[in-house]
This record gives structure tokens, C-alpha cells and sequence, in this order.
């Protein structure tokens, strides 16, 4: 095919700098690749051309399919010169061998050659080694504890309240975080404390002007009102404004803060309906907030700069002292390459002038993605020897809407920096909208689509008739049954995908893109239960899965015989296989876990299970043996082998790649060798650094011909790649965007919350304004990758998801103020204007434009022996076999992403015992009650605290007048005993259990006072996304007082005495500030009041809720994240206490006996 006019003029343009603004499928590569070869063409004279021209990718795998193009080119005009070559004529036979030499690199590999060719000038070692990511988070990680021990010695207040905060392994983390930020930016410490010193003392003007501008728009507002006439809480303000304003004035900054918080807390309830009243309220509401924070900030002032000050003196103790560490072992990182190459071409001219004479064409690929370095690297290679402009030395192709990579450091900003710079010294820009990848009717909804998204978004040209009917689809969920809307997503995307392939579409041609691969396990379940070959492109992080974790279990547990968690790994696991049972019978003896010699013995009744473990205790103690005789890869070997692991894996329905990464941990054993070939301490040692930070190690990939799968990705990874047919899940979810504490700011230096007194964080004016900026940033980003998502389809592009409806599009709000897809479709193309009788989704005004076909689907209610085998617990038959040989050899467990998806009573546990739930939800041990209870037909003994616990909020929730009598609520009762097939002969026993809780409900002020409290909400389910934690719970009860507070009601059935309730209201805690989150995120309903109900002492325990109240909430739920990121059971540590002696997994714990 032949140069498009467009393409022509890029590859041409060799006399003027040129910027290219490549929309997707539009023969980018084919451009550079046909401009170098044009380069080469006019440099025909020269005996070797290649030094002459540098190209720049971001990745190996883009310069290896790059000079490889490049290669093909010189191959095919070598074969039509056929040895008939005139001198005017390039010659490409003999270039086709000095190809190999042609400059097509990453920055990073260009860095390195440049150091290496200058290495005196560049003040590095000429063999210095390229250190990888774990070596250097290992350094990095040691020689910030070493600086926070050295720091905490000196006493310093400030930082001890900061390492209070943010505890020493968080302060480790976060000092980590920053010192990547700050080389990515290309500064040291000493420009870091600079630019946060300068932005500091500009804040402190700005502070005075709004504080002052606050205060007046607060009083000129909160003046209007005392003058109206209203209800209640007007009078209440208008009451307390003499003392109010008597203050207004005060010199002292907290006083005036004590003004706006008081004012602020009068300004909250139901203020009635006249509308003048209530625009004034909210016109005094906004002023006293924006006054408040500001206020915030200005006595925290000294406070900040005293925190800078010493963030900035520890990042300048780690700046040296990694340096010192890499220079210690002659070795650079990847961020050092850079650096020291800018460096270089900066301090030494005839280096910089020998490189700008050989090289005398630049193009860099992806230019979108560039970071202020590496654009500051390109700037130094633009001019000629002396400094000079040189026309047509630089070339840059990219597409601003297909930057993707902010978490990386990359600045979209950049390109349109770049493009001015070119066009103010005689370059050009250069559009590319020609597309060949995707059909008309693709790049039409695509472009209609994206046309209000973007604010310059140009509308592209298709190559391609449509060989589709429908070409975009949408799968709406129409939520008409009560079931999990992410699982009823998946099921539907799954059969969508099995239609298709009934059709003749291969599994290779088809991709799911995530934008996180949060829930990539509830889709690739679907696809399981439809037998639909799929593969999940370096899915789930290779420590994640379950072959990988048996193996790690195995050798932790030769390196240590009584780490006892990771023997419960080994019984469980393929390794050994023993039913939940046999477990449960070897714990219930004493030290159970060192007397393996007699396990075997203890249970004769099961011939089966004694050979699984008399085979188990001799691989044990014959692999004891080898440790520290052979190397710890040929150990793993071994026990791979003996145990036949390859072939178990074999027979599961994702065994290839199962056994692809049990390969790649024996390579990764036998490549980290230095000092750990043998030792098998340290090579636990070092894993247990890669797991602590984290450290991205994708799967296994699969051969070639493994490929003819669907393919489950995220977006990220699709970037470059296209497919026949893609699918766009979860187009209701939220981003995930992660803050932390303190963040660098391009040009405002250091930004940070102030630890508070009590080991919490306060938020800033000057860190709210970062945040609100750097949310729309992120918001931004999120346009750019769906539309990266959606143009990665050749014939159809289908998107999938609950509808959600865009609130601030009525009032005009921007279409960005909604932070989901589903909200931007609704604000774009509206879901009440879906045909849903015709299956057709037209754009506003455009009948006969591109038309969605839609498509609808709801969850499938689950069966009563569904919901019973979620519910069961094992105590009921300890006789009946409960596994089955299929189960130990499918994934277990929870992973860490699966982990980001928790209920609320998940999430209390977790905070109260985080080894608890590390059995309970991650190994997924079985849970033993003590005492037999009733829920069930065969049932005996009291009632189970979980079944009268559900009941009673079922009865509760019926309530809706005050009964007069125990005759009024008692049929309902009975009639829920018969639901949950409770046997009538416990009927009584359980009524009596009932009485008194219900009697004392009725008697409380939530009954008698139900039908004065406003906005009343039961059981009323939700979901709460926060930095990718998908939390499930339901509110027992949330109303609007009298007096027009907002008030949370949480009704607990315990069996606890009247002393114990405070202690009590302490672990369920946690519990009500999650509540408190996802009452303001999924009702907009700021709370005043959070209650535990205790029914049995008729007894209400309750929270003031302010501001200080929904920061420890966020913090909580902030270390939850973190906390269910971890890799291993360290970051689940157990709290030994009282409530040990309940523990159903108190036989595995170790902490048991120190409480």
C-alpha cells in the first residue's frame, strides 16, 4: 500500500522538524520506518550512515520490531537493485549488513552506550554493571532504614509524630516512593528542598488573601440568614451569631477556626424547603468550609515546614548514601543512565559537540509518554556542534490521546510543549487520522463518542467497509434481580463471547481489557464454566498463584520445620492433599505440629488420609536433608519431580500456564545465584524482599501455540496491540486512584498531610488543592485510556456494565464531573433515549448516525443449594468427607487482587485479627465451633448467634408501625423460622431467645420515634470503591432526626453483659466508620451521629461524627488496602487477646500461647 499524502509529508520532512500526531491504526511505525530509510537515501554518500540517525522507543520488544522493519526495507530495495546499481543509487546490499549496527534503542539502552563510550568524562567505572529493580529496591530499601534509625537517635519531636503516623515500615515505603519521584523528576534533594521552600512561603501570602475572602463571602452569607425567617435550626444559628461574629475578627487563628467549625456544624440538618433560605445556607455552608480549611492551613503552617525540612534532610542522608551503596558495587539503576547522560552533554562540551556532529537526525516513537527527563535528554541532542538550530534533526510521533502512563512520570503536556517549540523555529505538525485498523462503523461511535470527551479530539478516517452488523454493542445490566451485578456482568460477557465463537470468531481474536485487574478472577470463572479457552496476559502477578505459593510453602517450611503456616500450606496443597478433617483432627492434639512421626497413628479410621501423610513426613524428611547440599533450584526440581506436581497441574483447566510458572520459579531460583545458589535462607531472604515491596513479576508466558485463547489484559497491555473483537468490561467502575501522605508536585516540591496528635493525618488546605488538581488530572487520563480501550478493535468493539446516571448533566455540570464511563454515556448519549424494545442506541440528533446495538442482562438468582453451600460451616458433620481430590489441585485461597473484593464483616475481622483472617479468608481453613448449634432441621442446642442475628434484622426491617403488643410481631417471627428451616420443634425456644431483643426495640426511640425521622433507610445494601478495595455491606438502619441530624443505627445481637458493651463497641468500631464512608459516597449524606444498638442490655453506644471522625476512616480504610495488597502472611499479624480463647483457629495460631 502506498504512502497516504499525510504519511508522505511526515517521511519527507527532513529538512525542518517535524511533530507527528498519530491517531490509533494510523501507520505510525511505517512512518518512522520509511523516514529512516528515506534518511538513509539521502546520506547514500557516506560509507556507514547508520551512527548518523538515533530512534528512540520505549521498549526493547518496539526497537527489536522496529530495526527489523528497517532491515525488511534495505532487504527489498537490495533485491530490486539485483547487482545493477548505479553510483547515484544507495547501497543497500552493503547497508543490509551494517544494519545490525543502526541506533534503535530505548533512552535507557542509548544512556548506557553513552557512558560507556565516555566513561572518564561521565565519571563511571567502563564495566559498570546495569543494577535490576530488586537489587535496587534491596539497596534502597536498606539504606533508608539505616537513615530513620540514624534520624529517630537525634529526638526530633517533628519526626517522631511523623513515624507515629505513618509507623516505621510505612515511613520506610513512603521515604521509598519519594526518592523515586524526585529522581524521576530529574531533581536532587537539594532542588527538592528548594522548590518546597519557595512554594511554602508563596502559600503564606496566599493564605492571607483567602482567609480574608472567605471570612467576608462566610459573613456577608450567614448575615442574610439572621435575617429570614425559618424552622428550628435557623433560630438555632440565628441564636448563636451574636457570639459567633463577636469572634469573626479574632487575631488568633484558632479562634476563627473555632468560628468556622461551630458555624459549620450549625449549618447542617434539613433546613426546610423555601428556596431563599436555602441558598443562602448553601452560599454560608461553602464559604465557612473553603474559610476553615484555609484557617487549617495557616496554623499548620510551621508545622508543614518543619515536616519539609526534615523530609527533605532524610531524602538528602538516602540521596548520598545510595549512591554511595551502588558506587560501592560499581553498578547504576536505570534512573542514573539518564541522569548521568544529561550530566555528561551538560558539564563536558566537546562530548556533547562530537555526539550532535555524528548524530544528525533524532526521532523518538511515543513521544506522548515522555518524562521531563528524558524530553531535557532530547533537547540537549537537537542542536548542531556549536549550539545551533539544525531544520529537520527532530522528529517526534505520538498521540497525546493515547497517554496512558502518568503513574510512570510521563507528562502529556510534553508533545504540545515539543510542538510550539517546533513551530516557533519553522517546523511543522503533521496529522495522521487516516486509520487502518478498525471499520467505519467502529471509528464513527468511536469518534461520536470521544468527540465531547476530548477538547480537541479530530475525527478519523477509516480504511475499512464494515463486515459487521453491529459492529459496537453495549451489555447493560438491568439489575431486575438481587445477585452479585459484577458476577451477572461476567456470566453475560462469557456468553456474549460463546455466541460468537458459535459463529466462527477463533478465541486468539478476541480481548477483554481491564482497567485493573481487580476482578480478572470473577470473568475468567465465567469463561471456566463455559469451557472457553482463555489465558490471562501476565495476569494476577506471578507470586499471586496458588503452583507458585505450594512451592515457596515447601521451602519455608524445610528452612523453618515449625513455621506452622506454612505446613498448613503443604498439608493442603497438592504436596500432601489431606481433607479440612484431617487437619482439623491433627490440631486438636498438643504441638501437633512437631510430632509428625505420629500423625499417621492418630487417625487409623482413615486409611486413605494416613497415606497421604506417611508419604508426606518421608518427602519431608528426605528434602531435609538435601537443603544446603545442592543447589535450591535442583532442590526444587527434585521435589517437583518425586511429587509428579507438573502432571497434577496438568490435569486442571489452566494447567499449562500453571506449569509454565512452576518453570519459571526453578529459572528464577538457579539466575539468583551469587551467594544464593545453595543457601536456602538466603534465597527466602531475598524473596521475602521481592514480596515486601511489592516488586511486579508477571506470569509465565505460554508458547506460541498456546495463543488461540481469549485473552484477558489490561488496558495498559493491550497499548500497541489490536484484535478482531474487543470487549470493555466494568464500565461503572471507578479509577483507582491512591494518594498516600505526601506526593511531589512538579512545581510545587513537597506536598503532605500533618500528622495529628493522635497518630492520624490531617489534610491541608495547600494538599486539598494538589489533590482536587491531580483528581482532575486522573480524570483526564481515564478518557485517554478508554479510548485506548475502544480503539483497539478491528471489527467490534462491545462494552459491558451497569448503567449509571450522570446527576450533574441536568444542572451542566462538565462532563468530566462524573468519575465512571457508564456516568460520561449517560451524559453523552443518555440511557432514558435506549430503544429497549429494538435493541438501538442512537447519539442525540443523529438518527441516521452510528447506532450502539444494546444488549441487556440481569443475574441469575442464586438456587437454595447455592446459597446453602456459601453459608455452611463444617461443624455439623466432622464424619462426612467435605473435599474432593479435584479441589486441592484448583487454585485456594484468596489472591491479592481477589482480596480487593470484601464484605464489611470481612473487613472488622481483619481489623481486629489479621491472622484470623488470613486463615479464614486467604487460606480459607475451615471454621470449628465448639458448640453444636441450631439453624437447620437436624440441629440442636441454642440458637446460632449468626442465624438469630440475620432474623432479627429481617424482623426489624418489617417494622414500619409500633407494635402494640408481642401478638403483633410474633406471626412474622414464626413466619421466619419456617423460611430458614428452622425445625417447629425449636419454634419456641427460639421465640424465646427472640423476646427479649424485639421487646427491646420496641421500647427504644428508634420505634416509638420511626415516623418522625426524615429519609429512613433499611437494610439498604452498598457498595464502596476505594483505591481498588471493592468493600459489600448493608446499613441496618440510617434516618434524619428530629432536629435534622443524620443519624446510623447499627443493631447488634450479642450475648454480652451490660459491662462489656464498651469494650465491644470498640471492635465493631471500624465497621461503622466503613459505614460512615459509603453513606457520604453512596447517598452524598454527611453523618452526624454513628450508633451500636445492643439489644440484649438495651443498650446504645455512640459516635460524634466530624471531620476528624472521616479522616480516621479514610486512614483505616487506606491501611485495609495496603494490608490486603501484602503478599505472605506477614502482613496479616496476629493481635493475641481475650478473644483468642474463641478463635476458631486457635489450634493453627502460634500467637495463641503468648496470650
Amino acid at each position: 500500500m502506498k504512502l497516504t499524502l499525510d504519511q508522505r509529508a511526515a517521511v519527507e520532512s527532513l529538512d525542518q522538524n517535524c511533530v507527528v500526531s498519530a491517531g490509533a491504526g494510523s501507520g505510525k511505525t511505517r512512518v518512522l520506518v520509511e523516514r529512516y530509510l528515506r534518511i538513509l537515501e539521502r546520506e547514500r554518500e557516506v560509507v556507514n550512515p547508520f551512527p548518523c540517525v538515533l530512534a528512540i522507543t520505549f521498549t526493547d520488544k518496539a526497537a527489536a520490531e522496529m530495526k527489523d522493519r528497517i532491515r525488511q526495507g534495505i532487504r527489498k530495495r537490495a533485491e530490486r537493485q539485483q547487482g545493477s546499481r548505479s553510483d547515484l543509487e544507495p547501497p543497500w546490499s552493503e547497508w543490509l549488513v551494517q544494519v545490525e549496527g543502526a541506533q534503535v534503542m530505548t533512552f535507557h539502552a542509548f544512556c548506557a552506550a553513552l557512558l560507556r563510550e565516555f566513561p572518564v568524562e561521565a565519571d563511571v567505572d567502563p564495566q559498570f554493571a546495569v543494577a535490576d529493580e530488586q537489587e535496587c529496591g534491596e539497596w534502597l530499601t536498606q539504606v533508608v532504614e539505616e537513615g530513620l534509625t540514624r534520624a529517630l537517635e537525634k529526638k526530633n519531636t517533628a519526626l517522631e509524630s511523623l513515624l507515629l503516623a505513618w509507623g516505621f515500615h510505612g515511613a520506610v515505603t513512603g521515604l521509598e516512593r519519594l526518592y523515586g519521584q524526585m529522581v524521576a523528576l530529574g531533581w536532587s534533594a537539594e532542588e527538592l528542598a528548594d522548590r518546597t521552600h519557595t512554594h511554602l512561603q508563596e502559600m503564606t501570602s496566599t493564605r492571607e488573601r483567602e482567609e480574608q475572602k472567605h471570612r467576608l463571602q462566610f459573613r456577608v452569607a450567614a448575615e442574610a440568614l439572621v435575617s429570614l425567617k425559618g424552622g428550628k435550626l435557623l433560630q438555632r444559628f440565628q441564636q448563636a451569631w451574636p457570639n459567633l461574629v463577636a469572634r469573626l475578627h479574632s487575631q488568633d487563628h484558632r479562634e476563627r477556626l473555632w468560628v468556622a467549625q461551630t458555624s459549620l456544624s450549625l449549618l447542617k440538618g434539613n433546613w426546610g424547603r423555601d428556596s431563599t433560605l436555602l441558598q443562602w445556607r448553601e452560599q454560608a455552608r461553602t464559604a465557612v468550609q473553603s474559610w476553615a480549611m484555609v484557617l487549617k492551613g495557616m496554623i499548620a503552617a510551621p508545622q508543614e515546614v518543619e515536616l519539609a525540612a526534615i523530609v527533605s534532610d532524610l531524602l538528602r542522608d538516602v540521596e548520598k548514601a545510595y549512591q554511595q551503596r551502588k558506587s560501592e558495587r560499581q553498578a547504576l539503576d536505570f534512573d542514573d543512565l539518564q541522569m548521568r547522560a544529561i550530566r555528561l552533554l551538560q558539564e563536558h562540551t566537546p562530548v556533547a559537540e562530537t555526539l550532535r556532529r555524528r548524530i544528525r537526525y533524532v526521532m523518538v516513537d511515543e513521544f506522548q509518554d515522555t518524562n521531563p527527563v528524558q524530553k531535557e535528554l532530547f533537547q540537549l541532542l537537537l542542536p548542531g556542534p556549536a549550539g545551533e538550530q539544525v531544520p529537520g534533526k527532530g522528529f517526534v510521533v505520538g498521540d497525546p490521546k493515547q497517554s496512558i502512563y502518568r503513574f510512570r512520570g510521563a507528562d502529556v503536556g510534553l508533545f504540545a510543549q515539543t510542538r510550539e517549540e517546533f513551530l516557533a523555529v519553522g517546523g511543522s505538525e503533521v496529522l495522521l487520522l487516516d486509520n487502518f485498523r478498525s471499520g467505519k462503523g467502529v471509528i464513527a461511535a468511536i469518534d461520536r463518542l470521544f468527540t465531547p470527551l476530548f477538547s480537541d479530539y479530530r475525527h478519523a478516517r477509516s480504511y475499512h467497509e464494515d463486515g459487521e452488523d453491529a459492529p459496537v454493542e453495549v451489555l447493560l445490566d438491568r439489575g431486575e434481580e438481587k445477585t452479585d451485578p459484577l458476577e451477572a456482568e461476567a456470566n453475560a460477557v462469557s456468553k456474549r463471547i460463546e455466541a460468537l465463537l458459535q459463529q466462527g470468531t477463533q478465541p486468539g481474536e478476541i480481548a477483554v481489557l481491564f482497567q485493573a485487574m481487580t476482578h480478572v478472577k470473577v470473568f475468567a470463572e465465567a469463561l471456566t464454566k463455559l469451557a472457553i479457552p482463555f489465558h490471562v496476559v501476565k495476569g494476577r502477578g506471578f507470586f499471586q498463584q496458588q503452583e507458585v505459593w505450594d512451592l515457596i510453602h515447601i521451602l519455608r517450611l524445610l528452612a523453618d520445620p515449625e513455621d506452622r503456616l506454612s505446613l498448613v500450606g503443604c498439608l493442603r496443597s497438592p504436596l500432601c492433599g489431606v481433607s479440612d478433617e484431617t487437619l482439623y483432627r491433627l490440631s486438636r492434639r498438643e504441638e501437633w505440629y512437631r510430632q509428625p512421626q505420629h500423625w499417621a497413628a492418630w487417625i487409623e479410621d482413615l486409611p486413605y488420609e494416613q497415606l497421604k501423610l506417611s508419604r508426606f513426613v518421608a518427602d519431608w524428611n528426605r528434602w531435609r536433608r538435601w537443603v544446603g547440599r545442592i543447589p535450591v533450584a535442583d532442590l526444587l526440581e527434585r521435589i517437583i519431580r518425586e511429587t509428579e506436581l507438573r502432571e497434577i497441574w496438568a490435569t486442571t483447566p489452566h494447567g499449562k500456564q500453571a506449569i509454565a510458572n512452576v518453570n519459571k520459579l526453578v529459572r528464577m531460583a538457579r539466575q539468583w545465584g551469587e551467594g544464593m545458589t545453595y543457601s536456602l535462607s538466603a534465597w527466602l531472604e531475598r524473596l521475602q524482599g521481592t514480596l515486601a515491596r511489592q516488586i511486579p513479576e508477571t506470569e509465565a508466558p505460554l508458547a506460541p501455540s498456546e495463543q488461540n485463547r481469549v485473552a484477558l489484559m489490561t488496558i495498559h497491555q493491550s497499548k500497541g496491540l489490536e484484535f478482531p473483537v474487543v470487549f470493555v468490561p466494568e464500565l461503572a467502575k471507578k479509577p483507582q486512584v491512591k494518594w498516600g501522605e505526601m506526593q511531589l508536585d512538579r512545581q510545587w516540591g513537597l506536598v503532605m498531610k500533618i500528622p495529628d496528635a493522635v497518630g492520624g493525618w490531617e489534610e491541608t488546605d495547600r494538599w486539598v488543592q494538589w489533590r482536587e488538581r491531580e483528581t482532575e488530572r486522573a480524570r483526564e487520563e481515564s478518557v485517554r485510556l478508554f479510548y485506548v480501550a475502544a480503539t483497539r478493535a478491528i471489527r467490534k468493539l462491545i462494552l459491558s456494565g451497569a448503567p449509571q446516571e450522570h446527576k450533574g448533566a441536568a444542572t451542566g455540570k462538565p462532563l468530566l464531573s462524573a468519575d465512571t464511563w457508564a456516568k460520561w454515556l449517560d451524559g453523552i448519549l443518555g440511557y432514558d433515549r435506549i430503544d429497549w424494545e429494538r435493541g438501538r442506541w442512537t447519539f442525540p440528533g443523529e438518527e441516521d448516525g452510528p447506532t450502539l446495538t444494546v444488549r441487556t442482562f440481569t443475574g441469575e438468582a442464586e438456587s437454595e443449594g447455592d446459597v446453602k453451600k456459601k453459608s455452611a460451616r463444617m461443624s455439623n458433620s466432622l464424619s462426612t468427607p467435605i473435599d474432593t481430590a479435584w479441589r486441592w489441585w484448583e487454585p485456594r485461597g484468596w489472591t491479592a487482587v481477589d482480596r480487593l473484593e470484601v464484605s464489611v464483616t470481612d473487613l472488622t475481622v481483619l481489623a481486629n485479627c489479621p491472622r484470623r483472617y488470613f486463615f479464614a479468608e486467604i487460606l480459607q481453613m475451615p471454621e470449628w465451633e465448639g458448640e453444636t448449634k441450631f439453624g437447620s432441621h437436624s440441629s440442636t442446642g441454642p440458637l446460632a448467634p449468626r442465624v438469630r442475628g440475620e432474623l432479627i434484622h429481617r424482623l426489624l426491617e418489617t417494622m414500619d408501625d409500633i407494635p402494640q403488643s408481642d401478638a403483633d410481631w410474633m406471626p412474622t417471627v414464626q413466619r421466619l423460622l419456617a423460611e430458614s428451616e428452622i425445625h417447629p420443634a425449636n419454634h419456641e425456644r427460639a421465640l424465646r431467645q427472640f423476646q427479649p431483643l424485639v421487646r427491646a426495640y420496641v421500647q427504644s426511640r428508634y420505634c416509638q420515634e420511626m415516623h418522625t425521622m426524615a429519609g429512613q433507610l433499611r437494610e439498604a445494601p452498598f457498595t464502596l470503591e476505594r483505591d481498588g478495595l471493592r468493600v459489600t455491606g448493608t446499613i441496618d438502619r440510617l434516618h434524619c432526626t428530629r432536629d435534622g441530624h443524620w443519624e446510623l443505627v447499627d443493631w447488634k445481637t450479642n450475648d454480652v453483659e451490660a459491662d462489656e458493651v464498651e469494650e465491644l463497641a470498640q471492635e465493631y468500631l471500624p465497621q461503622l466508620q466503613l459505614y460512615s464512608l459509603a453513606i457520604r459516597q453512596v447517598w452524598g449524606i454527611e453523618l452526624d451521629r454513628a450508633v451500636l444498638y445492643f439489644l440484649k442490655p438495651n443498650r446504645e453506644i455512640a459516635f460524634t461524627v466530624d471531620h476528624r471522625w472521616m479522616n480516621a476512616a479514610e486512614e483505616t480504610l487506606t491501611r485495609w488496602t495496603d494490608r490486603l495488597q501484602g503478599e505472605d502472611s506477614s502482613s496479616f499479624p496476629p493481635q493475641p487477646g481475650k478473644r483468642c480463647q474463641y478463635c476458631p483457629y486457635a489450634a493453627w495460631c502460634d500467637a495463641v500461647q503468648m496470650s
